[in-house]
């Protein structure tokens, strides 16, 4: 299933859901149904934790390496991670983080948080691999 085309359609509904700005980019890619899934999923709730803790627009980012690992990105132009904030950190394990931690778990990837590399915010990246 072509990624990037699902990931226009979800973000253009949630846009709507949230009356956020949502952007999508990246590189268009096939992926089984079982990781579109997760990906819908996991992109849905990245989206609403920035609308409800970021700012400005929320940049939602698909890319290939090109040696099979994909990565989705979810930045937004808020605050930022609190200082010293870890994936473990008090306060960030809420249900919907505990629910993004097992869906990144089945697609065997690894979560990340830093800050936004185009300045101001957060980004939460998940890299998987290529099935």
């Amino acid at each position: 299933m072509p990624v990037l085309a699902y990931l226009h359609r979800l973000c253009g509904e949630l846009a709507d859901i949230l009356s956020a700005d949502i952007e999508v980019s990246g590189t268009e890619a096939s992926v089984p149904t079982a990781q579109i899934l997760a990906i819908g999923l996991i992109v849905n709730e990245l989206a609403t934790n920035a609308k409800k803790h970021g700012a400005g627009p929320i940049k939602i980012t698909f890319t290939s390496d090109g040696a099979g690992q994909f990565e989705l990105c979810v930045l937004d132009e808020g605050t930022g991670l609190p200082e010293g904030f870890t994936m473990n950190s008090k306060g960030t394990r809420g249900l919907g983080m505990k629910v993004v931690t097992v869906l990144v778990e089945q697609l065997d990837g690894n979560l990340t948080a830093h800050p936004n590399p185009a300045g101001r915010g957060a980004c939460f990246k998940v890299a998987f691999p290529q099935r």
